[in-house]
């Protein structure tokens, strides 16, 4: 899972990305001190991991990782290559989420690029430029469209009815994520790494109270997914022992970073989490809600799906409960499921195959 930190210079998206990962990248008060992009991996949390490794004996663990990419600030224009732009909008056609950060503090010695310093213009300012770029590309394919449409090939105008109704659409100033389309039309817009079809988690970095809080109840209100959360003071508290850090949070009353945006970035996605396990490797992976076990097979490797005879499946819970593989299955708590079975949050998986 790789998740985009974007918006305005200064917003505080290195300060969050530290926060996140404590990877220490340059966060300075002046704007494009992020050139080149931040990159860094964080393991997720997992209440059950370790006690599996212990059930199976197994000799590594990997873990569900996030991989977050900071990028340079955006500024108006950046479609056409103002500030960084170009930069900007490459790296991140490839991210699976955005986390939009949003300037909700106010600091004198922290220069704005906005002047009137109104985080719902910022919102505007970036989600125009992520339009307008998406606006380009989908120009781009027209043009090598339009020629093919002499074939009379039906192919090529269904193409170019699903482009036209995203020009449309995007003209009328709203992102594609929020418009319907069908999955021959996704499949197009998924090739052009469109960005206006990622889902996007706000985070409001500033004091919640005062107009931060109406701002919040309105984002809310329209639907956004939004944390809010002071970005200075999680950088902070990340720098502390975990066990320091975490009795600080609770004198404070507050939740992790990182456990917030993980949780929305589940939703944002949709996805859940399994495990396999051997005694050479347990591993926990992500895969979309509804997912088969036949696709959950192919998650490890496609011979094994190719392959596929049965599974067997348990409840991590239930699996450590129990002790043991061999008591669970006495328990006859371990399920035999065929290819169909909908995977469910937590299940671990054996697969048997050929």
């Amino acid at each position: 899972m790789q998740i985009g930190i974007v918006g305005l210079p200064n917003a505080g998206k290195s300060t969050l990305f530290n926060a996140l990962t404590r990877c220490n990248a340059l966060a300075q008060s002046y704007p494009f001190s992020t050139v080149d992009p931040n990159l860094g991996r964080v393991a997720l949390p997992d209440p059950y991991l370790e006690d599996l490794v212990q059930i199976f004996g197994a000799g590594k663990k990997t873990p569900v990782g996030v991989e977050f990419v900071d990028i340079a600030g955006l500024v108006e224009g950046a479609h056409r290559g103002e500030g960084l732009g170009n930069r900007f909008l490459d790296r991140i056609r490839r991210v699976e989420a955005l986390v939009h950060v949003l300037r909700a503090f106010s600091a004198e010695d922290v220069a704005r690029v906005n002047p009137d310093g109104n985080p719902r213009v910022d919102m505007k300012i970036v989600e125009q430029e992520l339009i307008q770029a998406d606006l380009e590309s989908i120009n781009r394919r027209k043009e090598k469209t339009e020629p093919m449409l002499k074939t009379a090939q039906q192919q090529y105008r269904e193409e170019w009815a699903a482009l036209e109704k995203a020009e449309q659409f995007l003209q009328g100033g709203q992102p594609l994520r929020l418009m319907r389309r069908y999955q021959a039309e996704q499949r197009l817009y998924d090739e052009l790494h469109l960005l206006t079809e990622k889902p996007v988690l706000y985070i409001l970095n500033g004091p919640r109270e005062g107009e931060n809080q109406d701002l919040l109840q309105e984002m809310e209100k329209n639907g956004l997914k939004v944390i809010p959360l002071d970005a200075k003071m999680e950088e902070e508290l990340g720098q502390l022992e975990p066990e320091e850090a975490r009795e600080m949070r609770r004198e404070l009353e507050i939740e992790s970073a990182l456990d917030q945006l993980v949780e929305q970035a589940y939703c944002l996605l949709d996805l859940i989490k399994y495990y396999t396990g051997n005694i050479n490797e347990v591993r926990a992976r992500n895969i979309r809600t509804g997912s088969t076990l036949l696709e959950g097979a192919a998650r490890v490797h496609q011979d094994i799906a190719a392959g596929f005879i049965k599974g067997e499946v348990i409840p991590a819970p239930e699996l450590i409960d129990a002790g043991s593989w061999n008591k669970a299955r006495e328990a006859g708590r371990i399920r035999a499921e065929g290819r169909e079975y909908i995977i469910q949050p937590d299940d671990v998986v054996y697969i048997h195959f050929r």
